[in-house]
């Protein structure tokens, strides 16, 4: 029954549950291959390609096979589906995104080879004052200096700077079913409450609960106990859904510096700083389905999270050219280090029926901010390539990636949470392959990208990303050139609504086409 109008909860706990888990470990360690329409078209299989802006935020070597120097800008829109399915009832959802992929930039230049520096310092005679000869009226001839040939500068430096996308929280997802009243959050707050009086109950989930009369102490002679609503009606079936709206981006700004050694291998490295920004909202909602209990309506939990902050890694890669067709390349990149910052509120309503509705409240937690660290797993990776004649381009890449070393530096504070993250998680590849075909003026490209699930599923398997892109690209004579591009993903998720421990898993899936275009200027 409704508890009594005595001492609702005024001071609220300095310390709350911090919502840094496993969940948001791994959301901050998966990539995607996001970047130029060309290197979206191919899958992303650039790492021994090369001649890419997007390879600074993968392997910089390849910026050293530019002659000229680009400048590209790539925008983008996303279009979001995902299909849920909870106790047996499915829901769709469905969203819109117009998004920056990549802006970047590239210099190249030739270094003269040493040979030639000294010929040239041989051949200088300065002027010492005779400039005629007896018997003549000419001035003396200079020795022709020695021709440059384009031939022979094949050392050269690229320096480049590029914004690029590498990974994506668009994504809007309803779920909707109907469970036991034993499935409601009201048992799982009631449980999180055992053991605290009123006064030290987490005024971010159960301390709420308690506030808007969902909870109550089990008797008066018991305060520390707890029971939900939902308890009184064990029969009652509630209509339970979520919706989840997120937004954001991780946005990686590279600086980058490689080197072309007599085009025959080819070395970069780069500095990148990643930005973070994350939106999280969700929405429950539980109502009495049949309306059999006499005092529960409906509820409805809010949360609200913004995380933003900044990172740091470091990428270095090479390239080897076997031949005018074969290439490999090898290359890494250090975990990054991010600091962020989380703001969060939620809140929670209740409604009651008509005879109690005097009991109808709303309750909003404080305004809660908290700064901390994490760290990504270190990635490696290697690629082959093969060019034929300028007409086929074919490339693969495999990456390796171990979610299990990621960790919050705190291991004080964190120290059950990594201890999770090593348990639970574990190391998985990244495979992606891309083919072009040249017919200029149109040139026509294809590719699949695999990001292994951080449970070590590859190719397959619940949380496993596979991309499908392709694209066209438009080259004329002119400096200024269009590509287009398509990708699509798909994968499954597992999803708890509330804690594992009151309700079933649903089952999501979700999909996204991300169309992008992107023009781009070379120049000498």
């Amino acid at each position: 029954m409704i508890k009594k109008l005595f001492a609702l909860v005024t001071i609220f706990v300095s310390s709350v549950a911090f919502a840094q888990n496993d969940i948001d470990a791994m959301r901050y360690s998966q990539t995607s291959s996001y970047g130029d329409a060309r290197f979206m078209s191919m899958g992303g299989a650039f790492g021994s390609l090369g001649a890419n802006v997007s390879c600074m935020n993968f392997n910089p070597a390849g910026i050293a096979m530019y002659r000229k120097g680009e400048l590209v800008v790539t925008p983008g829109i996303q279009l979001q589906a995902a299909d849920a399915t909870h106790y047996g009832t499915s829901a769709s959802d469905f969203s819109t995104k117009v998004s920056l992929s990549n802006i970047g930039f590239v210099a190249a230049w030739n270094q003269q080879p040493m040979s030639m520096r000294t010929n040239t310092a041989n051949n200088y005679q300065p002027y010492n004052g005779d400039r005629y000869g007896p018997g003549s009226n000419k001035p003396q001839q200079q020795p022709a200096q020695p021709k440059q040939s384009s031939n022979e500068i094949t050392d050269r430096w690229a320096f480049g700077i590029d914004f690029n996308r590498v990974a994506d929280f668009n994504y809007h997802t309803t779920i909707n079913g109907y469970v036991p009243a034993s499935s409601s959050i009201m048992s799982s707050m009631a449980a999180a409450g055992a053991g605290h009086y009123p006064g030290d109950l987490n005024q971010f989930y159960e301390g709420l609960g308690y506030n808007t009369y969902l909870i109550n102490p089990v008797s008066n002679t018991d305060s520390s106990h707890y029971v939900g609503q939902n308890s009184y009606t064990p029969g009652m079936v509630l209509q339970q859904q979520k919706n989840i709206q997120s937004s954001g981006r991780v946005g990686e700004l590279a600086i980058a510096l490689a080197h072309s050694f007599n085009d025959k291998f080819y070395v970069g490295g780069s500095v990148g700083v990643p930005f973070v920004k994350y939106n999280y909202q969700s929405t429950l909602t539980e109502s009495d389905y049949k309306n059999v209990d006499t005092v529960f309506s409906a509820l409805t939990y809010q949360e609200n999270i913004v995380t933003s902050g900044v990172g740091i890694n470091a990428k270095i890669g090479g390239i080897y050219r076997f031949n005018s067709g074969v290439k490999i390349g090898l290359y890494g990149q250090t975990p990054t280090d991010y600091k962020l910052t989380d703001n969060y509120q939620n809140t929670m309503t209740s409604t009651f029926d008509n005879s109690y509705s005097q009991y109808n409240s709303t309750s909003t937690s404080p305004s809660g901010t908290y700064t901390y660290k994490f760290h990504t797993p270190a990635k490696a990776g290697a690629s082959v390539s093969y060019v034929f004649k300028k007409l086929l381009a074919f490339s693969v890449d495999g990456e390796y990636v171990d979610y299990a070393t990621a960790r919050y530096p705190d291991n004080i504070t964190f120290f059950d949470v990594n201890n999770t993250i090593k348990q639970k998680y574990t190391g998985t590849a990244n495979l992606k392959a891309g083919v072009e075909l040249n017919v200029r003026p149109i040139v026509i490209r294809a590719g699949f990208g695999s990001y292994g699930s951080p449970f070590g599923d590859v190719l397959s398997g619940k949380f496993v990303r596979n991309s499908f892109s392709g694209g066209v690209g438009f080259r004329g004579t002119h400096n200024v050139y269009l590509d287009l591009g398509f990708v699509y993903t798909k994968w499954a998720e597992k999803y708890y609504v509330i804690d594992p421990m009151y309700v079933q898993a649903s089952n999501i899936n979700y999909s996204t086409l991300y169309i992008t275009a992107t023009l781009g200027i070379k120049f000498n």
